[in-house]
This record gives structure tokens, sequence and C-alpha cells, in this order.
């Protein structure tokens, strides 16, 4: 998931699958 991109949050590391 891309919550990192779709969340209005800074960049966290995210599991960018």
């Amino acid at each position: 998931m891309w919550l990192g991109l779709l969340s209005p949050l800074p960049p966290k590391p995210f599991p960018r699958n």
C-alpha cells in the first residue's frame, strides 16, 4: 500500500508493494 503517498503526512518507511 502507498499510505505514505495517500496520506498528508511526511514520507514514512511504508511497505511499497
